[in-house]
């Protein structure tokens, strides 16, 4: 199945670390100019990252819109995502920070499409 990616709502900060492409963003504690890889579903997430990119860097990143994230569990579509420790998308439970929701079914490693949208469920 093909979708389309909508950038409704892209955005540039400079990469605190080496990030790849479909990965989930958080923002540094230092400086919100600067964007890391998210490690849990407790921190404020950002965005999901267009490209690879190198530390110091500038990276594009979608923070409103449908765009892949690479995931690092099975989910459904409609499923909230929110990060594992290693920046990639799985279920959401209550309480925690989401990326979006995922527009259809995926599994490990898997690249899917979610409605990029952050909140806190």
């Amino acid at each position: 199945m093909s979708y389309n990616i909508t950038d409704l709502l892209n955005e540039t900060h400079t990469a605190g670390e080496d990030i790849e492409s479909y990965l989930i963003l958080k923002p540094s504690t230092v400086d919100d100019e600067v964007a890391l890889l998210a490690n849990s579903g407790s921190e404020y997430l950002i965005g999901v990252s267009m490209c690879s990119v190198t530390k110091g860097e500038c990276l594009d990143f979608q923070s409103i819109g449908i765009h892949g994230v690479k995931l690092g569990d099975a989910v459904l579509p409609g499923d909230p995502i929110t990060s594992n420790a290693s920046a990639q998308g799985v279920k959401a439970i209550a309480g925690e920070f989401i990326i979006g929701y995922a527009v259809r079914s995926g599994v490990p490693g898997e690249i899917i499409p979610i409605r990029v949208i952050g909140q806190k469920i």
